[in-house]
């Protein structure tokens, strides 16, 4: 091998030297040494070539593309890789000029990479053809660009050069073009540009001048030169846009100014005449005595602003010393009639008052008020409509009091008899409570105390009726007094037993809750849960106290117990993700090349040996790594072609299953199930170039979790507002101790589903700084097994709903808790699935 490199390294210098057959062995080892080099071990070839020197001899020597652009793409050497690049350059455009020469098409021109030899070869071939494809591919570099059109003698070619990518004449690129560019033709071109740029520049100036004395004249009111400027402006041979627009507004404001000034000629004539009317009508009226006319022409002068006008200063003075004299007098007759009408309206609300009043006021008092009106109308000089008004609805009020008087004399006497009625009724519903068996007692009591205060609400009974009916009714209330106290005598030697029971359940129970024999204490504590159960009531506050004693002592063991089993499930959990990670690598190997997978499978063999057991999992996930590794070869063989075409399959299906999502046709389930087989198939495939493919599918996959998400959004708020409905409106039949049981369930459900929230990071914890560090850890660390699902919040509201009713005090809290922490998980999957990426951070 070595003598092989050494020949080629070394062959431009003795090629010459040796005879026929020596040159012909020489070209023999140079073509092994090339099939050496482009299948062989690199690093074998890198110290051979570090040995015996550079290789630019081999690679001068080498004349076949296919080869050094398989080298260059394996070559890390930065020197190495621009030698290739220089020696495909040079291939290819002797091909280019080969093929020019024989008016053939080819490839080779559109190929080479490195500008010179671009610009180099398009100048060679003269032909019109490669020169516009090499002035394309410069067109993004100027410079390149530049140096291409500057070299140019063909005056048809440069021009068209110059008009496909015409620069600003007054650029620097303009002004090397005119001085250094060989077509005569194109600096021509570039000096026609320039002189047409400056007569614009001298026009723009020109109709900028006159456009800004428009404007200055716009502003005053000579109509004759503004119209003779205009007309000059509308002589020019063409318009600038922006300045014709200025043109435009400078003629819009004059021809406003001055319909303004004719707009306020009218209104002074009109201001004028106006003043004049109402003066001449106030001299009239000063002397008639027609106060509320002489006060409406006042108002009208003032509410026409005809103080500040311009058209009125001839009468403004006269007017208001005519209107100032008659002020005072009005003012009086004005103040009379406040009063008058004050009076009326206090009358008024009086009456109004009474009409709410019971029984109806005496007539004495009434008729007072009505006298007090009469003489305030007859005080004023003349009627007044208001007054009038006024006293039309206190005379309304006095018959409608006068009606409702006699009503209540005629309702007096019947209500006795009827309140007679409703005790009797009363004394009836205590005699069927007397009737009562003893197991009824507790619901006769609360009727019993409902009967007595209604007994009490009620008012009297006729005077023949009294004695008989209270007779009756205290002989009832002493039986049932009696018997009640019996029995509420019994029940509390009964609730004395229970709470000696459950004090030596909860005893026992406390003494079990450090206990570490986690099978017999368990076993045991349920033991102790039904014999709770069955104990009996303890009667209000002391059998609350006792059970959250004893529920805190199980939950004591209860949670040292989970923390030992979470502590052995977080550690397979660890172990099976980082084996997961190892057959993840596994799978990876199958996209790289064979020499490097084969060099890295027994380093992921001695690293899955390192680890400890998974668990249930382990046998599965050595399968799986196995089964990675011994795939790699023929994963690796594995054509494009078919990748794709099952990668369109894959996409076909979630887009026909996006389809049936979308009619309708098709359950939340059925879609989850559809969804994670395609995704499953999407992940066995080896497809996974950048394509339209991958673009489209994503967008499908979006979409139909935004459809999925809804509904079981849709399912689930179904569900909790159905079962909150149902009991609302259904009796609970059962007694409060149920009741509090199942409340209890309820906020455990919603405790259990809000530390999962912590756990998953979706909401922060407490005050418990260890308890959210340990979460942190866990939801970093936890692996899959940590992450929310649909599924998961699924089961949590099944749980809720299928607890059953709550005391009706408690139901909205804990519905509203549960729901807030259902809708914020759900919101915060919907936004993890459209921003995977940030959510992994």
């Amino acid at each position: 091998i070595k003598l092989k490199l050494v020949a080629a390294v070394l062959y431009d210098e003795v090629i010459g030297k040796m005879a026929a057959n020596q040159k012909a062995v020489i070209n023999s080892y140079y073509d092994d040494m090339l099939e050496y080099v482009a299948d062989g071990d690199r690093a074998e070839l890198r110290r051979l070539l570090a040995e015996y020197g550079s290789s630019p001899a081999a690679i001068r020597r080498c004349g076949e593309p296919e080869r050094l652009i398989t080298l260059r793409s394996q070559e890390r050497d930065p020197h190495l890789q621009m030698l290739l690049s220089e020696r495909l350059d040079q291939i290819y455009a002797e091909l280019a000029l080969q093929a020019c020469a024989e008016e053939r098409d080819c490839d080779a021109f559109s190929r080479i990479e490195n500008i010179d030899t671009l610009i180099n070869v398009a100048l060679r071939s003269n032909s019109p053809a490669l020169v516009l494809a090499a002035a394309a591919r410069l067109a993004p570099t100027p410079e390149a660009w530049l140096k291409l059109v500057t070299q140019l003698t063909d005056d048809r070619l440069a021009l068209e050069l110059y008009q496909r990518n015409m620069p600003a004449p007054d650029s620097a690129m303009a002004v090397q073009l005119f001085n250094s560019a060989r077509s005569r033709a194109l600096r021509e071109a570039v000096a026609a540009g320039r002189r047409r740029q400056q007569a614009a520049l001298e026009a723009y100036q020109n109709e900028l001048a006159l456009v800004e004395n428009i404007e200055r004249i716009a502003e005053s009111a000579n109509d004759q030169d503004f119209e003779q400027l205009c007309n000059i402006y509308r002589a020019l041979p063409q318009h600038t846009e922006e300045l014709k627009k200025r043109f435009m507004a400078s003629r819009y404001r004059f021809f406003r100014a001055r319909e303004q000034r004719l707009a306020n000629q009218e209104a002074e004539k009109r201001q004028y005449q106006a003043a004049r009317d109402l003066f001449i009508q106030l001299q009239n009226l000063q002397n008639s005595g027609n106060w509320k006319l002489i006060k409406q022409v006042i108002e009208a002068w003032q509410r026409s602003g005809l103080d500040n006008a311009p058209g009125a200063a001839e009468f403004r003075n006269d007017f208001n010393a005519l209107a100032a004299g008659l002020a005072g007098q009005i003012a009086v007759i004005e103040q009379k009639y406040s009063a008058a009408l004050a009076r009326a309206g206090s009358v008024l609300q009086t009456y109004q008052t009474m009409l709410a009043e019971t029984p109806v006021p005496a007539l004495e008092k009434r008729q007072e008020l009505l006298q007090s009106l009469e003489e305030t109308v007859n005080d004023l000089p003349e009627a007044s409509l208001e007054i009038a008004a006024i006293r039309e609805k206190v005379l309304g009020c006095e018959r409608e009091l006068r009606r409702r008087a006699r009503l209540e004399a005629q309702e007096r006497d019947l209500a006795r008899w009827e309140n007679y009625t409703l005790k009797c009724d009363i004394c009836s519903e205590l005699e069927k409570l007397a009737a009562e068996p003893d197991e009824a007692l507790f619901e006769v009591a609360k009727s019993f105390r409902t009967l007595r205060e209604k007994w009490n609400s009620i008012g009297n009974v006729p005077n023949e009726k009294f004695d008989e009916l209270r007779s009756r009714y205290h002989h009832i209330c002493t039986a049932l007094h009696e018997r009640l106290e019996k029995f509420f005598a019994i029940r509390e030697e009964a609730r004395r037993k229970s709470l000696q029971t459950k004090q030596s359940l909860l005893a026992e129970a406390e003494a079990l809750s450090t206990s570490d024999d986690w099978s017999a204490t368990f076993a045991r504590l349920k033991e102790l849960q039904e014999l709770w159960k069955s104990a009996g009531s303890a009667g209000g506050a002391a059998d609350r106290e006792l059970f959250e004693k004893f529920h805190a002592a199980c939950d004591a063991f209860f949670v040292r117990r989970n923390a030992v089993w979470e502590e052995r499930k977080r550690s397979f959990m660890e172990a099976s993700r980082r084996k997961k990670e190892l057959c993840d690598a596994a799978e990876a190997l199958r996209n790289k090349p064979f020499h490097q997978a084969k060099n890295e499978v027994a380093e992921l063999r001695e690293r899955w040996r390192s680890l400890p057991s998974a668990g249930k999992d382990d046998r599965l996930l050595y399968m799986q790594f196995n089964r990675a590794i011994e795939n790699i070869f023929a994963a690796h063989r594995e054509a494009g072609d078919e990748a794709r075409r099952q990668a369109e399959i894959i996409c076909t299906s979630l887009a026909e299953l996006l389809k049936q999502a979308r009619s309708g046709d098709i359950s939340a389930k059925d879609i989850e199930r559809g969804v994670l087989e395609n995704q499953q198939r999407w992940e066995n495939l080896s497809f996974r170039g950048a394509s339209d493919i991958v673009q489209r599918r994503d967008s499908i996959f979006e979409e139909l979790q935004n459809l999925l998400c809804g509904m079981h959004h849709q399912e689930a708020m179904h569900k909790l507002e159905s079962a909150e409905q149902l009991e609302a409106v259904i009796d609970p039949g059962e007694d409060n101790e149920k009741l509090l049981d199942q409340l209890g369930r309820r906020l455990k459900v919603c405790g259990e589903l809000e530390n999962r929230l912590r756990e998953c990071s979706i909401i922060s914890g407490g005050g418990d700084l260890a308890g959210e560090l340990q979460q942190a850890i866990t939801g970093n660390f936890g692996g899959e097994d940590y992450q929310l699902t649909i599924a998961e919040l699924d089961e949590f509201l099944q749980r809720f709903v299928a607890v059953g009713q709550v005391p009706p005090d408690a139901r909205q809290a804990v519905f509203d808790r549960f729901r807030t922490l259902y809708n914020r998980a759900l919101t915060e999957l919907k936004a993890r699935e459209k921003n995977p990426v940030e959510s992994a951070e």
